[in-house]
């Protein structure tokens, strides 16, 4: 059965898709019916001092977030 879900980013609390602070949406399929649990790598754009996840499902399709973590690296050349 493959799955799916929409991910992106909201940065520093905004309130509103104009304020310019959200990400694009990304439209997430896993499509390998041999396995019941995937790894999948995200990358969200954009830049701020605080970062929401807002993930949504789409009709129809399943989906199960089960573990997850968050990797956060800053430039140290500037």
């Amino acid at each position: 059965m493959s799955t799916a879900y929409k991910i992106k980013g909201k940065w520093d609390y905004s309130n509103t898709g104009n304020s310019g602070r959200w990400s694009s949406e990304q439209v997430v399929n896993n499509n390998l019916p041999l396995y019941d649990k995937q790894y999948r790598k995200h990358r969200i754009r954009g830049h701020g001092l605080a970062l929401q996840l807002q993930f949504t499902s789409i009709d129809g399709k399943p989906f199960d977030i089960f573990g997850w973590a968050m990797w956060e690296q800053s430039n140290a050349m500037v």
